[in-house]
């Protein structure tokens, strides 16, 4: 009996602790700058195109990602909202900027801005609950590339984690949640990059 109370106290220990590190989502960041954004290579006047995320060769990893219809879900999920609230976030910053419709071809001296979704690991909801503090985190990385005239001006990953995320607070897929943080992590370089 004694050994059954050790282990209660210790999944309720590890419940407690792991709810400790619970704190927000925002793990993102410009992780890998491979062409920086020079000086004067982009202004605010300059037409943001933004061409729609192709899923299909992202690496799905961590929970559900032996689960085809979720694989499927995620890549859905990637392909119809990425572009679009990466779109909205950099407009919101102030920069024009748009997706671009399926088939059709940017406008004359616009920025293309291709964004390639190499990884989505989702990590452990069970590692999450027990353990908390950044065991099972989940992540999203993202290849960002602007094109202006045919010419890479910038080159960049975007890392998304779902942080110190612990306890039930932890539980879930933050698909969503990454691609919230890469948008702004992208408008706070272009607004950091091209200022007012």
């Amino acid at each position: 009996m004694l050994g059954k109370n050790r282990v209660v106290v210790l999944v309720a220990l590890a419940l407690v602790l792991g709810g400790l590190g619970a704190a927000g989502c925002g793990g993102a960041g410009v992780s890998i700058i491979r062409t920086d954004l020079a000086p004067g290579a982009l202004s605010r006047a300059d037409a943001l195109v933004f061409k729609a995320v192709d899923p299909s060769a992202t690496e799905f990893a961590g929970d559900f990602s032996d689960d085809p219809p979720s694989v499927a879900a995620n890549r859905e999920t990637l392909r119809t909202t990425y572009a679009a609230k990466a779109a909205s976030s950099v407009q919101a910053a102030g920069f024009k900027a748009e997706v671009l419709a399926e088939g059709a071809a940017p406008a004359d001296g616009a920025v293309v801005v291709e964004m390639v979704v190499k990884k989505f690991e989702a990590g452990s909801n069970a590692s999450r609950v027990v353990w908390g503090f950044g065991a099972g985190a989940s992540y999203l990385l993202t290849d960002v590339k602007l094109l202006k005239g045919g010419n890479t001006v910038a080159d960049f990953t975007i890392d998304a984690t779902s942080g110190g995320r612990g306890g039930f607070s932890g539980i879930g897929n933050f698909l969503v949640e990454h691609i919230d943080d890469s948008v702004a992590q992208l408008a706070a370089f272009l607004s950091e990059k091209v200022p007012q």
